[in-house]
């Protein structure tokens, strides 16, 4: 023995004839001791179950949907000082994404909630209302944000934002081009040829080579605009026109009245309209700016130097009719749409992409 410790010693086996064992006397159980001994049996039992909960992982299955997600590792916190900044901008609900990580951050209430998602690359392809559809590691993803929740899409569809908030129409090319509300409602087929692109009143939006046309479930009426989708409301697209380049065109288009508003710009891959269609930002891939216009007054109001990012990422989102978040060299700016940038939020860099929410 050294110290506390025991040293293991070999024991001999002890010759015992089995005849020479007395019968053991029958075990009588006392009355007395039956509760005892239940007691000791639904202890046993209840270690058992725990133990087996633990190490077979045959509790209760994980909340979330994705079922290839795997746990990440610690949380990057998000960069210290962007709740406070965002209080009051909009509905102060947003969805961040930091570190290749999904946030969904209320600033006005302090909270912080990261989506748990397998570890790679991520970006946040459309929103619609609190809903997002994100690719991740070339899996596509319908994420919900109040409450939050996580479904794997198949690989092959393409969802469109339907006018309803929180809801997406499932087209599937490959499947002879059908879609569906939700992915389980009535299915409809896309004629031969069309390209949905954006859900608007009276149907669907759709490109045919670079003309447009508005189909209604049964007939394709032709539209009169050619030019490269920007964005939708449900009456007015945005298409651009020779861009980049000195005769570079915005066209507002009115999908009732066909009708069209120019406006000159040097750039414009990506449009979004402000929730009311009053105000359109737009950017372009080699522009360092990013522009918004008065639809109506037709005219530039703003230009706000921007951050470079991933050709995936649209690097500004709309928090209300006139109120505008756009990722800048040095920050997070806040812009008032009629021409103020009212102050700028220190991210340090970090935050990739930023998407207001209801």
């Amino acid at each position: 023995m050294h110290g506390d410790g025991l040293e293991p010693v070999e024991l001999e086996p002890l010759d015992v004839e089995e005849s020479s064992r007395p019968p053991l006397p029958p075990i009588r159980l006392r009355p007395s001791w039956i509760p005892g001994i239940a007691a000791v049996v639904a202890a046993w039992i209840v270690v058992a179950v725990v133990t087996r909960s633990d190490d077979g992982k045959s509790a209760a299955p994980s909340p979330t949907t994705h079922e290839t997600a795997a746990p990440n590792p610690p949380s990057h916190r998000l960069p210290p000082g962007l709740l406070a900044g965002l209080r009051g901008v909009g509905s102060g609900r947003f969805a961040v994404v930091v570190n290749s990580e999904l946030h969904v951050v209320d600033a006005d209430a302090g909270t912080d909630e990261r989506v748990e998602l397998r570890v790679g690359p991520l970006w946040i392809e459309s929103h619609n209302g609190s809903s997002l559809v994100v690719r991740e590691n070339g899996t596509l993803l319908s994420i919900g944000t109040d409450p939050v929740s996580v479904e794997q899409l198949r690989v092959d569809v393409s969802p469109i934002a339907t006018l309803e908030p929180d809801h997406w129409w499932i087209e599937r090319p490959v499947h002879d081009g059908i879609i569906q509300r939700d992915g389980d409602g009535p299915v409809q087929q896309v004629p031969a040829g069309l390209r949905l692109v954006a859900a608007v009143d009276g149907g669907f939006l759709a490109s045919v080579g670079d003309a447009y046309a508005l189909w209604d479930g049964w007939n394709v009426r032709p539209l009169p605009f050619r030019g490269w989708f920007l964005d939708a409301t449900p009456r007015v697209i945005a298409l651009s026109n020779g861009c980049p380049g000195s005769s570079c065109i915005i066209d507002i288009d009115d999908l009732q009245r066909g009708t069209s508003v120019r406006l000159a710009s040097d750039g414009a891959d990506w449009g979004a309209f402000s929730p009311d269609g009053r105000r359109l930002a737009v950017t372009s891939a080699p522009s360092s700016y990013m522009r918004i216009f008065d639809t109506r007054l037709r005219r530039q109001t703003i230009a706000v130097p921007r951050r470079r990012s991933s050709p995936t990422v649209t690097p500004f989102t709309w928090a209300s009719n006139s109120e505008l978040l756009v990722l800048t060299p040095t920050g997070i700016a806040v812009v008032d749409g009629d021409s103020v940038m009212n102050r700028t939020i220190d991210d340090g860099g970090a935050v990739q992409q930023i998407i207001a929410l209801p």
